[in-house]
């Protein structure tokens, strides 16, 4: 996740460039009057191997003070260059943000102008080192500017807050999604100044993946960590061939309490959230990874929530599209156990108008506007959204809006202490409905989940971070 706005980096760099083989030359070539010195400098060499070193101090700001952490001479890197530019040397020194005072000649330096480019790491230096309950030097880089920590035992990293908090942790899998669309059809990704950018297939968060057991009876979701049934329940063998045998919600509570199966018994019927993570919303009939879960039909499957309005019925979720409806318990459905620990529902109220889920690390908005959007205004809204020092808010996509939903209530379905003002009504995703180009939509009335058409649909928003 982001770096602290207020950890900073300051350095001050001059940049000494000599050859290691004989004859190799270096040449500065500095930029006529009048140029735009904003840009790097162009440089141009010999080819040959260069070592590249710099004189530096770097101060931390940790919210107590600056603290010197590194000051003299260093090398960056020994790079083999060819006869290029200054620009290539940026790309290919890693792990480095600096200011560059510049040299002009082998073995001897002078500063010649003031030009910045950034190359730098978000776990150099190692944040970690600093997070209470966070492993030092355990930071792994997510891109230039996200970092993830490993936490203590007993703690789990938060995302949102760049924190180790007690507990456990439930990521969200993606959606599948991976292409973009207007209200109508498929198009071309959006840039961030086009309409219709914000949407699922821009923000990949927990790539779906799993593994399928080397008995191949059973496959474990490497995201959440939950092992699941690999055949619907009345299938068996690698292909999951048969008849599936459908049953009703108490006689599928028991079929998942009393299976024994790959050496475990400890199976139970999924909740509705836990069904909804291997949906795969990319696909159609079925919505789901087919290889890795091969005889799904395009069926409803249950799930051990109860419906909240109606306790006479519970929800299921239907594989020919991903809907998340209820019905009654007595009603036949098709059932796949799975084993794992249940994430307890937890929220914490920042007391800055946005609230952190701690289950899965996002952050909320925690009001919404109660304003009526289209879907595409719906997009451009959280991508202009600054609430709280952020920035980068974004519409949430099915999964992450479904999972705020508290089935044990409704009228609205969600904790309205932790998020009050709540509208009992249609709140948008960022999910396409990839074969009518509608979009996924909740209600809050009680978490139903269905699609709607983007331009005549109006929908409340609330915005979401992190992942």
């Amino acid at each position: 996740m982001k770096k602290p706005k207020e950890r900073l980096l300051l350095c001050t760099l001059a940049l000494l460039l000599y050859p290691a083989l004989a004859g190799a030359q270096f040449e500065l070539l500095l930029p006529p009057s009048g140029a735009d010195v904003t840009s790097p400098p162009t440089f141009e060499w010999a080819a040959g191997e260069y070592d590249v070193f710099s004189l530096y101090s770097v101060f931390y700001y940790e919210g107590f003070g600056y603290y010197p952490l590194l000051i003299g001479w260093y090398p960056i890197a020994s790079l083999p260059l060819t006869q290029g530019w200054w620009d290539a040397i940026a790309v290919d020194v890693p792990n480095y943000w600096a200011v560059i005072g510049l040299s002009v000649y082998p073995l001897a330096f002078e500063i010649a102008g003031a030009w910045s480019f950034y190359k730098w790491s978000p776990c150099d230096p190692d944040p970690c080192e600093y997070i209470l309950n966070a492993v030092p030097d355990s930071c792994e880089a997510d891109g230039a500017d996200d970092f993830t920590c490993h936490c203590d035992a007993e703690y789990t990293w938060q995302g949102a807050t760049n924190a180790c908090i007690p507990g456990s942790s439930s990521a969200l899998p993606d959606t599948g999604i991976d292409e973009c669309y207007d209200d109508t059809q498929p198009i071309q990704c959006p840039a961030s100044d086009q309409p219709f950018f914000g949407q699922d297939a821009q923000y990949v968060i927990n790539p779906m993946s799993y593994t399928v057991g080397l008995d191949e009876l059973t496959v474990t979701d490497n995201v959440t960590g939950l092992m699941w049934q690999k055949c619907t329940a009345g299938l068996s063998g690698p292909d999951c061939s048969g008849w599936i045998a459908t049953r009703t919600w108490t006689d599928a509570i028991t079929y998942c309490k009393g299976l024994d199966l790959a050496g475990h018994t400890d199976w139970r019927l999924p909740n509705v959230k836990e069904v909804q993570s291997i949906v795969n919303y990319g696909r159609y009939n079925p919505v789901i990874d087919t290889v890795v879960f091969p005889g799904t039909n395009a069926g409803w499957y249950w799930s051990s929530s109860t419906y909240a309005s109606d306790t006479s019925n519970a929800w299921h979720v239907t594989c020919d599209n991903g809907r998340v409806n209820h019905c009654d318990k007595a009603e036949t459905r098709s059932v796949r156990c799975v084993r794992g620990d249940s994430v307890a529902r937890s929220f914490t109220d920042n007391l800055d108008l946005t609230v952190t889920d701690n289950a899965t690390g996002l952050m909320w908005q925690q009001e919404d506007d109660s304003q009526f959007r289209s879907w595409e205004s719906a997009l451009a809204y959280c991508e202009d959204l600054d609430l709280d020092g952020h920035s980068d808010w974004r519409l949430p996509n099915v999964k992450e809006l479904r999972s705020i939903v508290d089935n044990s209530r409704y009228n609205p379905a969600i904790d309205t202490v932790v998020f009050p003002g709540t509208n009992a009504g249609w709140y948008w995703s960022s999910s396409t409905y990839v074969t009518r180009f509608d979009a996924w939509l909740v209600n809050f009335y009680d978490g139903y989940t269905l699609f709607g058409t983007k331009s005549s649909i109006q929908g409340y928003v609330r915005c979401v971070r992190g992942g």
